[in-house]
């Protein structure tokens, strides 16, 4: 008993120093269960967030992130404030974000609360090592620590979470810096003497410590090569256990089809891994302790100490890579081409880059040098066998077999230095190789020579072997021989395969960068799809009758008909007309077809140069011949510049030319609608034109109303342009326009009160037949005045009050009246200043845009909802449509413009050029307050216009129009203007010159900017 007593202290401090590993343990174990435990949920998490599996996988890297971070700033905090307090703040901050994790009800709260949740649980990881070294001698650290280390490394074994962490508001501090300071603080206390104090007592504050601890892991962590070392071991030993985390489900539950709980039984591996060093850990360290010991300190090296277990590490994947079946890695492969194309089209470009250096570059390898490889690839392994066979034989001269060795091994010599220095002439400059070859340095043709010398001198001597057996078996082994040699060539013809294939899709992706640079803004089957929806569809019925035109027919039939040209007034449905006929065409695959459509309002369809190219695209779109002659001005002139700037008329020109002159291209039917709108180059395109048709089989559909000058133009061709007028085909037309209005008026049945009115639809549709002059615009202009909100019972229709009266015959007629309409609303002044100000911009403009500019209206309060409201009142005009602003018609744009109307001097009292100068200077405003250096915040100014993402919002939207045509404003306003009026001017130009220059090659108008400055200088003349 008395012995018990004296040996009860040390015994006790054993026992609470197992308890305290057991603890730390536990606690690790627990984190590390938040930390794997995650894997087993990805299904459920897929299912119930609907993400992918990558998304919901990134659960488990965020968790491992915030560990890794964390690790890095609370192991270095321990050695200031002590391991006790960094352990019950982190463990309580680390306990409060699972019940989140858990009860989360988004996939970002999950990944959110697992990255801080690995940072707080990071301190038990990190330090609970460290507690353990503190409170345990050198003797049997390796012991505790195994059985520390069987906890955190069996997490993803156990089953459920252990509540470990109620144990740490009790646990005691190890670490002894602290635990002295303490000691000598109490001491100096009791004893009133301040003289009391320790070697960990070093004056300095507790910023200046962590910042030394913080700092000082990480030198060692760069400059130590022991630390760098272990770093690593342990990085791929986890690396290896969270691949296992992912890999185990796929091999076991998906490839295997087990249970999810039996699935997890092969975790149970790792487990007994874990226990087994540390059950041998008495007989590892007698094996340590045998190795030599420090003189100084009487004690084994810490070297020695470096398990040779590490090794299994390797051994152990390369048997698991092995067992697994190939079908799992193929299909692994298929799903990251399909996830991460890219990635796989890098790994087969590279592999395909590698290989062809040796089999498939007829660039830069000889075709000697490569039957040379052929050949002793394939004679290698059957001299091999060969060697084998005659050792074996039943012939034993040794004189014969002697000289026989001497043969083989000069034979071998000859095939290894072949092997050797056509494997150096693959990593060599190919500029040496290319040299090499032109002077036959590398001699491939003696070297293969030398070879066969050799193996004729082999198989002379083997001919002296008289064996039967010997004789079969070299039989077999040239038969042998002779497949391998097929196989080689076929690994060559693969390679040439997989090479070309590889080509084919760089050349796709040529051919796709190169059409999206020559296209630009402009797809013309886009611009048909949109015109469609917006007029309500195609009706047949409505256009069929020019199928059965004697003009149509003589263009279609007869092949010098060369153009047909459809000409109508405003709203006689000549665009309509164009598609229907684009369908009917479309329907037989013989036709080799393109189309445009000139809209005067866009930039990008109103001028010569884009009519041209977008009919050149449609072609190269449909048919991969025409890809070529893009390519080649697109290759000679630098790229997309060959398309851009005063030059891009002639390159689209060259390029027609070359297409109309194919033989591939012979017959193509090119059609262009609204001619007229055409504003800018217009004849110069009607040159275009005329003269093609004179030298090439190209037919043309070109639709525009009845302008003189396009009809003098057409009228070049003798013999050659059948028209077709709308005005002389009156009676089809209307035919057509009645059949319209029936059904313009079957879609007002289906609001009140036509719904139920019977009379009142058939009084509708008489009107509009009786008062349209088969303009089917004009049908479509009082429809939809005839579909507003404040209609809403019959009188509004046909009563003394009712609107339909009120629509005058005639296309001008009703844009009047509708005019009035607006001049008498509450918002009147400010519709005027919104129809003034878009029928003078150069495009449609969005609501944001339009917004910037209105600032010239002291009325106008800056507010998008404000501007749609203005919008939607001047519906008769306007319309909005996806957030932009556009013109009902070309013609209600030319209504307002027209000076002859009186509404003209009601819009723009200081007439057309003082309101170009407004916009000019609003623009410049706008501009001023958005633009900024680096406004994108762009980390490489270097970067690809079509690499920048663009911020959301984007800040340059509402001035992307001002920024764009500012210029183009300020030169269509008057210039008598005193210099002052400039002075706005030129202060932009001092101080945002920069800022507007970068913000035009943002929004991809950089050219903009060399025409502005342009008429800038005009300006500055005049």
């Amino acid at each position: 008993m008395g012995q018990w007593r004296s040996a009860g202290p040390s015994l006790i401090a054993y026992l609470y120093k197992a308890f305290t590993v057991t603890r730390v343990s536990l606690g690790a174990t627990v984190v590390r269960l938040f930390s794997t435990i995650y894997t087993s949920g990805i299904p459920g998490l897929q299912g119930e967030f609907h993400v992918s599996k990558l998304v919901a996988l990134l659960g488990l890297t965020t968790s491992l992130l915030g560990m890794a971070a964390g690790s890095l700033v609370v192991a270095p905090m321990s050695e200031s404030l002590g391991r006790r307090p960094l352990y019950i703040a982190s463990m309580a901050a680390f306990l409060a974000l699972v019940l989140p994790s858990a009860l989360a009800e988004s996939i970002a709260t999950v990944i959110a609360t697992r990255l801080f949740g690995g940072f707080f649980g990071s301190t038990m990881m990190s330090n609970s090592p460290a507690t353990v070294n503190d409170i345990v001698s050198d003797k049997h650290r390796v012991l505790a620590l195994g059985f520390w280390f069987v906890g955190p490394a069996n997490g993803p074994v156990y089953g459920s979470l252990i509540g470990g962490f109620v144990y740490q508001p009790s646990a005691k501090e190890t670490y002894a810096p602290v635990l002295l300071k303490r000691r000598a603080a109490e001491k100096s206390k009791a004893t009133g003497d301040d003289r009391w104090w320790t070697r960990y007592d070093h004056g300095q504050g507790l910023w200046p410590l962590l910042k030394i601890n913080l700092y000082r892991p990480l030198k060692m962590m760069c400059t130590e090569p022991i630390c760098m070392f272990w770093n690593t071991y342990i990085g791929i030993v986890y690396a290896t256990l969270c691949l296992c985390f992912v890999a185990y489900p796929i091999a076991f539950q998906q490839e295997r089809s087990w249970a999810p709980g039996i699935g997890g039984l092969a975790f149970l591996g790792i487990g007994c891994g874990t226990l087994i060093p540390i059950a041998a850990e008495p007989l590892l360290r007698r094996i340590v302790n045998l190795h030599q010991k420090d003189p100084a300190t009487g004690n084994v090296k810490p070297e020695a100490r470096v398990s040779i277990a590490s090794n299994s590490l390797s051994a152990s994947d390369s048997l698991s890579a092995d067992s697994l079946q190939e079908r799992l890695w193929i299909e692994a492969y298929d799903a990251l081409e399909a996830g991460e194309k890219s990635i796989v089209e890098a790994y087969e470009k590279l592999l395909v880059h590698r290989l062809e250096k040796i089999l498939a570059n007829p660039l830069t390898e000889s075709s000697i040098n490569r039957e040379g490889i052929t050949y002793v690839l394939s004679t290698m392994d059957w001299y091999c066998k060969l060697v084998e066979l005659l050792i074996d034989g039943e012939d034993r001269s040794k004189k014969l077999r002697d000289e026989l060795e001497k043969q083989i091994v000069e034979l071998y010599r000859r095939l290894l230095l072949y092997q050797m220095k056509s494997v150096y002439r693959y990593y060599r400059s190919q500029i040496l190789v290319l040299l090499g070859d032109i002077f036959k340095i590398d001699d491939w043709a003696g070297e293969l020579t030398g070879v066969k010398e050799a193996e004729d001198h082999v198989r002379a001597k083997l001919g002296q072997y008289q064996s039967p057996s010997i004789c079969d078996s070299l039989k077999t082994l040239a038969g042998v021989m002779h497949h391998q040699t097929d196989q080689t060539q076929d690994l060559s013809s693969l390679i040439q395969k997989q090479y070309q294939a590889q080509q084919d899709r760089d050349k796709h992706r040529d051919r796709e960068n190169c059409l999206i640079d020559f296209r630009q803004k402009v797809d013309p089957h886009h611009e048909k799809d949109r015109i469609q929806n917006e007029k309500g569809g195609l009706l047949r019925d409505a256009y069929s009758w020019v199928l059965d035109h004697d003009s149509y027919g003589k263009w279609h039939k007869e092949t010098h008909h060369k153009i047909l040209w459809i000409k109508g007034d405003p709203g006689k449905g000549k665009t309509m007309l164009i598609c229907g006929i684009i369908d009917e065409l479309e329907t037989d695959p013989t036709h080799t077809l393109s189309y445009f459509f000139c809209q005067a309002t866009k930039t990008t369809l109103n001028n010569a140069t884009d009519v041209l190219r977008g009919l050149i695209y449609g072609l190269a779109k449909r048919y991969s011949q025409v890809y070529r002659h893009i390519y080649d001005k697109y290759k000679d002139g630098g790229g997309k510049a060959a398309f851009e700037g005063d030059s891009a008329w002639g390159v689209m020109c060259g390029i027609m030319n070359a297409i109309l002159g194919d033989p591939i291209m012979n017959g193509v039917l090119l059609i262009v609608d609204a001619l007229d709108e055409c504003v800018e180059g217009r004849q110069k395109l009607l040159d275009f034109i005329c003269e093609r048709s004179k030298d090439s089989h190209a037919k043309w559909v070109v639709s525009s109303r009845n302008w003189p000058e396009i009809e003098t133009n057409l009228k070049r061709i003798t013999g050659r342009t059948s028209e077709l007028s709308l005005e002389l085909n009156s009676d089809l037309i209307a035919d057509a326009v009645r059949m319209y209005i029936r059904i313009k008026v079957d879609e007002l049945a289906e609001k009140s009160p036509y719904d139920d009115d019977l009379d009142l639809r058939n009084h509708v549709e008489k009107y509009l037949n009786d008062n349209s002059s088969d303009t089917f615009l004009w049908v479509a202009l009082v429809c939809d005045a005839l579909r507003q909100d404040n209609i809403t019972v019959r009188d509004h229709v046909i009563g003394q009050e009712g609107v339909l009266q009120t629509f005058p015959k005639g296309l001008d007629k009703l844009y009047k009246r509708m005019f009035q309409y607006i001049s008498g609303t509450r918002d009147a002044d400010l519709c005027k200043a919104v129809l003034a100000v878009t029928s003078i911009l150069e495009r449609p403009v969005i609501s944001l845009e339009l917004c910037s500019i209105m600032g010239l209206s002291k009325k106008f309060d800056r507010k998008v909802e404000t501007l749609e409201r203005v919008v939607r009142c001047c519906g008769s005009f306007l319309s909005l449509r996806d957030g932009t602003v556009y013109f009902v018609h070309q013609s209600a744009r030319d209504f307002l413009l027209d000076k002859e109307e009186d509404t003209f001097a009601n819009l723009f009292p200081r007439g057309v050029e003082g309101l170009h100068w407004a916009v000019c200077l609003e623009s410049l405003g706008a501009i001023s307050k958005v633009t900024r250096r680096n406004i994108y915040g762009l980390k490489d100014v270097g970067i690809a216009q079509k690499d920048i993402i663009m911020p959301k919002p984007n800040p340059l939207v509402s001035v992307a129009y001002s920024c764009a045509f500012w210029m183009k404003h300020l030169g269509e306003s008057s210039t008598e203007r005193d210099i002052k009026d400039y002075e706005f001017v030129n202060e932009f130009l001092r101080t945002k010159f920069l800022y507007w220059l970068e913000a035009l090659d943002l929004i991809g108008e950089l050219s903009k900017a060399v025409q502005g400055i342009q008429k800038l200088q005009n300006v500055i003349v005049s």
